[in-house]
């Protein structure tokens, strides 16, 4: 169940549940319940509110995914509330969740807790409250979380921990909680307490009641005691920074318990700036320090140092090492006290391969780092080539040219060692080097073959033996700001750029606003509130489409009475300001069609440098931040994203069009969500199309024929954008009707192709426009058009292996029957890899105008625009195209393009708008409804003429006599495949051309077979000119597989001579009769090797059907004149033939044995089948083909 609602959740969840981001804000308003055995999951971006006092008992599974940028609220229904917290008996994982206002967050007596990357404050209310308690867990993980305690709460601890053993808490940051940051006790075992960073707590970390544990590259800071352990707790604590504490180590209970003595083992640490002592015992304590510095005392032991650590900057932060601190290559040179030390033992060595330096932060002694990450360039400063690409910075510290020959660049955590550089990069002495991360690998002019994500990622830096250098996890970074190194305070900071000395700085990142009331169409008035996860937050808001920044100061809910659209923002000192949010409120029913909000600064839109203002001018300059909204019925989404007026010669009218880019720098590098029934879920960008040249503000105005076209484009099996209708409110005012598309662009044919290297051009009126890939194989293609004789039968062949050609019948033929002449300017192709081109459209607004409009004649003409036309105009001289060509139209005609079928998808779009047309014309043209319904109607009386155009401007071009009808009947069970059309009617007629022969193929039902085509032949696939039959019966009829014979494995090309040929095989069927092959399985018997015939696969009666393993590479090497399917070798699937010999199985739709053969490459069977060219061959189909007397190779 995907939950979708705005009433509160029940008190028991009985059924495993899901909760979203478009149902959000959910309510639980009392004692909430999960039953055992049930999972109540809450994904990415979901709120939840919940009414003071109120717990959440968890019996179950309560899994909480949020993600980086979308993260999960739990929080009360009111300042001043609340909340009790979770309890669980069963499995709890919270990943990403922000959680607020809470008296605790879990109490755990369950088998599993992992708590990751969540954001924990303002959970308090008296004494023994821990914020996390756990006990007794099986599973344990508490990682990269941020806990923020009320320092004037009862004694309570960030973490409590009992009876567990084997677990990792890692990587939280911890503060201002009255007892113990992290306090593990009751008998646990090995836990490892790592890179936690925490700071003004009683405790630090604190191991007690005879447990043990690795603390291991801690910074512990501003507490009573860094590091505790008593009453009988050993801990190992290696690599610890300590500063500012009480005191630094303590290793008993509390004051006065003189016999609560633990036992510390220190190495390696920094001990720094307490304030009474480095460390504090009673008499059955246990402590030793090795290789540690103190800068308060003598410390016992062996390489303990006296002397400052110098930190980069301690009072701001920053605990990194100086270069000339003298904890650099200070500590245990054998750490891990393995008897081996860091010269031949790489555990014991730092990040960059020296010798460990003392505490958590060790000094990188290499001369380069990174000092800037621009992952966000929208428009800052353009790369060589005129293109806005992302860029970093490298910094030489040194006196001495560095050359990053050798070294390792990556932005993957996991994959260090990504990207080599393998030729000379110096780093000049004191300068930096920029490198742009834009996807392409041309060292030479400082582009790198990957990119940066604005929604924050990690870059790293390597040296030549694949040792981590460097390591710089950067947060989202907002469009056309940079992230840099302070050069003032080492620290890395948000800046303007150019980043020198007028740059603006800030610290961190402003909250967004959270609204309680998501938006859409609701009965006034509401009340709607605004809440920040930080409540020392300033949030600002506006009513009336103001920028916020100049509105009012949020003191408390507000009363909305008729339709608005509610703006904030949140500003905080030595913060970049965050988006403008942004939620619309509606009456119910207002508006017919799902509606868009879209919410930006008036300035944006109208001001000397806004998008309307300048309509006319393009890219990335001209791109600006908005609140994107979606409301249907109960789907609702947002976003924030930024706009740009699309279109070419539609930018001059007044309704203009926008598109939509979703980039990491916004928030959200891809919109995961869809305004489409079907189709993918998540986009890259949008485009809200106002009409273009079918806008109701031009004479023949529908806004219909765009999205006409592409239905029909798409009910021909083509590739087609996403459509449908909306109407956009931009910044609260109706803007009108809007058609919602996918851009058709990479990332369209990556997320509905599957596939990611291929080439992308776009007709243009001056030419071939690549969007993505290379034009090596265009400019292949084109070469070969003009080098080659086209009147050769075998050209149809050889054009297939490189160009989908049914993809191009139909775009001509759609061509032909809508009047799309813009195609020669509007039209894409697509060529993956190793594939064929195939066609997508955009821009046919033009069509269904002109109903004598002659697109055959056009062929002629390739200059301008029309260039495309060469494409057609050389393929028409090929008789086999050309005989396609025709029946395409045809089939169209017939079928499709059938007036009243076509006329009734083009009324269901007028269905769709109808209802909205008033308010569209009250918008943008006043008084003229009666002439879109007039200009539907030229459309309906274009659409039942055009047939006749057609079929004469066929005639006419080609030298065709006449049109002829045809009459196809179905006896029995069974479908017929007419040229491009599937029949399963008893009775179908159609208009073909005399003397153009028409295409036959029988299909019968699975378990069937095929008859005959009464009184013209029994083969199943045929070809009859419509001039001479026009009367044809296809005949089936059920024979068992008992009363007939079975087919026969007749001959194996396992291995042939080249490496890119195809394998095959090849079926004959000993019966007088076709076997459909529909349900049939050929196997060589290895697992999930498996290939399913299609259901249009028939061998016709003493006939044989080639199978081949790579259908495209057979059709390339042998042409379409030998009858095939396939391939064996792709798919799930899919296989390959042994060259060393193996079993081939074929079995029939009920599963039983067709044949089986064993063949070998080895003698006494024919070896010159093995690599040598030819095939192996059965001598008869009558003979046993398992023995090796019965094959020969042919």
């Amino acid at each position: 169940m995907s939950g979708v609602c705005q009433d509160p959740l029940p008190s028991v969840i009985e059924k495993d549940t899901i909760l979203t981001a478009e149902g959000s804000p959910y309510y639980i308003q009392q004692n909430l319940s999960i039953n055992s055995g049930i999972t109540l999951k809450i994904t990415q971006g979901a709120q939840i509110i919940i009414s003071g006092g109120v717990s959440i008992s968890n019996n179950g599974r309560l899994l909480i995914e949020g993600s980086k940028t979308e993260k999960v609220l739990f929080t009360s229904d009111a300042p001043e509330t609340r909340w009790n917290y979770i309890t669980n008996q069963g499995s709890f994982i919270a990943k990403h969740l922000l959680l607020r206002r809470a008296v605790r967050f879990v109490s755990s007596f369950g088998d599993t807790v992992i708590i990751e990357n969540c954001d924990i404050a303002d959970t308090y209310r008296g004494v023994g409250d821990d914020c996390i308690g756990v006990h007794n867990a099986q599973k344990l993980i508490i990682r990269n979380t941020r806990m923020t305690g009320n320092p004037a709460a009862g004694k309570t601890d960030a973490i409590d921990l009992d009876g567990i053993s084997d677990d990792t808490i890692s990587g939280n940051i911890i503060t201002g909680y009255s007892d113990d940051g992290i306090d593990i006790g009751t008998n646990s075992s090995n836990i490892v307490i790592e890179e936690n960073e925490i700071s003004f707590c009683d405790m630090g970390i604190s191991i007690g009641e005879n447990s043990t544990a690795l603390v291991y590259k801690n910074l512990l800071i501003h507490s009573k005691a860094g590091i505790q352990s008593h009453t009988g707790a050993v801990v190992d604590a290696r690599l610890n920074t300590l500063y500012g504490n009480t005191y630094g180590i303590r290793a008993f209970h509390n004051d006065g318990e003189s016999t609560s003595g633990g036992t510390i083992y220190v190495s390696s640490s920094i001990i720094s700036n307490s304030t009474l002592g480095d460390q504090i015992q009673v008499g059955n304590s246990a402590l030793s320090f090795d290789y540690c510095l103190s800068d308060l005392v003598n410390l016992p032991g062996t390489g303990n140092i006296t002397g400052f650590p110098q930190f980069i900057d301690a009072v701001n932060g920053n605990f990194s090492l100086s270069s000339t601190s003298d904890a650099i290559d200070a500590g245990n040179p054998d750490l891990d006290k393995d008897g081996l030390d860091y010269l031949v033992d790489a555990d014991d060595r730092d990040p960059d391969g020296t010798r460990p330096d003392m505490g958590a932060f060790p000094y990188y002694q290499s001369p380069v780092r990174v000092v800037e990450i621009s992952p966000s360039n929208l428009s800052l400063q353009m790369d060589p080539s005129g293109v806005y690409s992302d860029w970093f910075k490298i910094y030489n510290l040194s006196a001495e040219s560095v050359n990053l020959i050798g070294h390792y660049l990556s932005d993957k955590p996991d994959q260090p060692l990504k990207y080599r550089i393998m030729e000379d990069l110096f780093v000049p002495a004191g300068d930096t080097i920029l490198l742009w991360t834009d996807d392409r690998d041309d060292l030479a002019n400082m582009h790198l073959p990957f990119k940066l994500q604005g929604s924050g990622e990690a870059l790293l830096l390597s040296n030549p033996a694949g040792v981590k250098m460097e390591e710089q996890i950067f947060p989202r970074i907002p469009m056309n700001y940079v992230y840099r190194k302070s050069e003032q305070s080492g620290t890395w900071v948000f800046s303007t750029w150019p980043s020198g000395d007028g740059a603006i700085t800030y610290d961190s990142l402003s909250n967004d606003p959270i609204f309680s009331n998501a938006g859409g169409e609701l009965t006034f008035p509401i009340t709607a509130a605004i809440s920040s996860p930080d409540e020392t937050d300033s949030i600002f808001y506006s009513l009336d489409g103001a920028d916020p920044k100049l509105g009012e100061l949020y003191g408390g809910p507000l009363e909305i009475q008729a339709q608005t659209t509610l703006r904030s923002l949140i500003l905080k000192e030595n913060h970049l300001p965050g988006y403008i949010q942004a939620a619309a409120y509606f009456p119910q029913e207002s508006y017919h069609l799902p509606v868009i909000s879209l919410s930006t600064n008036e300035e944006h839109l109208y001001g000397p440098t806004g998008i309307y203002t300048n309509y006319s001018n393009a890219g990335p300059r001209w791109e600006r931040p908005a609140s994107f909204s979606y409301y249907k019925d109960i789907k609702q989404f947002s976003a924030i994203t930024g706009i740009r007026i699309q279109g070419g010669n539609s930018v001059f009218m007044p309704k203009k069009a926008f598109r939509l880019h979703f980039r990491g720098g916004y928030g959200k590098s891809v919109l995961k969500a869809s305004p489409f029934v079907k189709g993918p879920s998540s986009f890259k960008n949008l485009v809200l199309r106002s009409g273009y040249d079918d806008d109701i503000t031009t004479s023949t105005g529908t806004l219909l024929r765009d999205p006409f076209s592409t239905e029909l484009w798409s009910k021909l099996g083509e590739l087609a954008t996403e459509s449908d209708f909306g109407v956009l409110l931009l910044n609260n005012n109706y803007w009108g009707i809007y058609n919602i598309r996918e851009s058709i662009n990479e990332y369209f044919v990556e997320d509905n192709m599957g596939i990611q290297d291929f080439d992308l051009v776009r007709f243009q009126k001056w030419g071939p426009d690549l969007k993505y890939g290379t034009m090596d194989e265009w400019n292949e293609m084109v070469s070969y058009f003009d080098s080659s004789d086209f009147t050769r039968p075998e050209v149809y062949d050889e054009v297939s292996s490189f160009m989908d050609l049914n993809s191009l019948l139909n775009l001509l033929s759609l061509v032909h029957c809508s009047q799309y002449r813009s195609w020669t300017w509007g039209a894409f192709v697509i060529k993956p890899t190793g594939g064929r081109w195939s066609w997508t459209i955009w821009d046919t607004d033009r069509s269904y105008n002109i109903l004598g409009w002659n697109g055959f004649t056009e062929y002629a003409n390739t200059s301008a625009e029309k260039w495309p036309n060469f494409i057609p105009q050389k393929l028409i001289q090929n008789e086999q195209f050309s005989n396609e060509l025709i029946n395409r139209n045809c089939d169209l005609l017939n079928s499709l393009f059938d007036s009243s079928h076509v006329i009734g998808i083009y009324d269901s779009l007028v269905a769709v708008v109808s209802p909205e047309m008033d308010a569209e014309f009250d918008r943008w043209n006043p008084g003229n409804r009666g002439r879109w319904e007039q200009n539907n109607e030229s459309i309906r009386s274009f659409l039942r003429q055009r047939p006749a155009y057609l079929y004469n401007q066929m005639k006419a071009y080609f030298g065709i006599d006449d049109t002829v009808g045809i009459t196809l009947r179905i006896e029995g069970n069974g479908r017929v495949k007419l040229n491009s059309l599937i029949i399963d009617q008893e009775s179908w007629e159609g208009i073909y051309m005399d003397g153009i022969p028409i295409s036959l193929e029988a299909w019968p039902e699975a378990g069937g077979n095929f008859i005959e085509w009464r009184g013209i032949s029994n083969l199943h696939r045929i070809n009859v000119d419509p001039g001479t039959t026009r009367e044809i019966v296809a005949v089936f009829d059920t024979t068992s597989s008992a009363v007939r014979e079975a087919l026969v494995i007749n001959e194996i090309m396992y291995n042939p001579a080249y490496a890119v040929q195809s394998e095959w095989i090849e079926l004959y069927n000993p019966n007088d009769f076709s076997i459909a092959l529909s349900g049939f399985q050929f196997t060589d018997g290895g697992v999930n090797n498996l290939f399913s015939f299609k259901a249009s696969s028939v061998i016709d009666p003493l006939g044989y059907l080639v199978v081949a393993g790579d259908s495209k590479q057979f059709l390339y090497e042998h042409g379409s004149s030998i009858y095939f399917t396939g391939s064996f070798n792709q798919g799930e699937g899919g296989f390959k033939l042994s060259n060393e010999g193996e079993s081939l199985i074929l079995k029939n739709n009920k599963g039983e044995l067709e044949d089986i053969v064993q063949y070998d490459n080895q003698a006494p069977w024919p070896v010159a089948a093995d690599g040598k060219g030819p095939s192996l061959q059965l001598l008869a189909p009558d003979l046993d083909n398992n023995h090796y007397s019965s094959w020969y190779t042919s």
